[in-house]
């Protein structure tokens, strides 16, 4: 029933032919890392928010979380190359301009602009 789903996600953002990407990391109760993704695309002249998955971290540094990033967009067939917009917490390794998984995500898509979220920056106040 995930599958279907995500199909259905995965269609709807290729008809919409861009999507801003949300990622986020938490620990589960077993204290084991948990990478959520989520996009944000338009649908039928509305604004759709949807989840599409939750990964395992292997490890929590650029490399790591870049390949899980791409790897959840390409296994619920959605190119990333079509990602306009990302949208992660402050912690520098996401949001790092140097060497963060938002910079290095740029370097492969020049179009994708960076914002911090707003409830993390809310949560911060």
């Amino acid at each position: 029933m995930s599958n279907m789903v995500r199909d259905q996600i995965s269609g709807e953002v290729q008809e919409a032919g861009a999507f801003a990407l949300m990622v986020d990391e938490s620990k589960d109760v077993s204290q084991k890392e948990q990478v959520s993704v989520a996009v944000r695309y338009i649908h039928n002249d509305g604004i759709q928010e949807e989840f599409l998955h939750l990964t395992p971290a292997d490890e929590l540094d650029t490399d790591s979380l870049l390949t899980t990033i791409k790897q959840t967009l390409s296994k619920c067939n959605i190119d990333h190359n079509m990602c306009i917009g990302q949208c992660y917490d402050g912690a520098a390794v996401m949001s790092g301009c140097n060497n963060g998984v938002q910079e290095r995500f740029r370097k492969e898509v020049p179009q994708t602009l960076y914002v911090h979220c707003h409830a993390h920056r809310l949560h911060l106040v």
